[in-house]
C-alpha cells in the first residue's frame, strides 16, 4: 500500500474516533432513557440520535465512495447502494455530480458502476 492510502485511512480513523467520542459523550454508561443529569428523557441523546442526521453521514460516505475505486462486484454493488441512498436523501449530494461525471468519464469497467448509479439517482431526485 502507498503512503497516501495509509494517510487517508489514518485520517478516517481519527474522524470516526472524534464522531464516536462526541456520540458516546462520557465513559460511564447511563440508564436507558435518561439525560446526563439523570432526568428522564423522551428522545435520543447525541449527534447521531436523530434519524434525519443520517443524510449527512450518507453525503460524507458518498464523497469517500466517489473518491475510491472499486473494481470488484461486491464492493462496487455495496458502494452503489450507499451512493443511491445518498443521492436520494439530500439535495446537498448534488454537489458531487461533477465528481461523479469525472469518474464516469475517466474510469473503465466495474469502477463506473458507482458514479453511473449516483448520476441516475441524482436525476430521479430532481424530478
Amino acid at each position: 500500500m502507498t503512503t497516501s492510502v495509509n494517510g487517508l485511512r489514518a485520517g478516517v480513523a481519527v474522524l470516526v474516533a472524534a464522531v464516536l467520542a462526541a456520540y458516546l459523550g462520557s465513559d460511564r454508561p447511563r440508564g436507558a432513557g435518561r439525560h446526563r443529569d439523570g432526568a428522564p428523557s423522551g428522545r435520543a441523546d447525541g449527534i447521531l440520535g436523530n434519524v434525519t442526521n443520517l443524510r449527512w453521514i450518507l453525503v460524507a460516505s458518498a464523497t469517500f465512495l466517489l473518491l475510491a475505486r472499486f473494481d470488484n462486484r461486491g464492493p462496487a454493488a455495496f458502494g452503489s447502494g450507499v451512493l443511491i441512498l445518498a443521492a436520494l436523501s439530500d439535495p446537498l449530494a448534488l454537489a458531487l455530480v461533477p465528481l461523479a461525471l469525472l469518474r464516469l468519464v475517466t474510469w473503465r469497467g466495474m469502477a463506473r458502476l458507482g458514479p453511473s448509479v449516483f448520476l441516475v439517482a441524482a436525476i430521479v431526485q430532481q424530478r
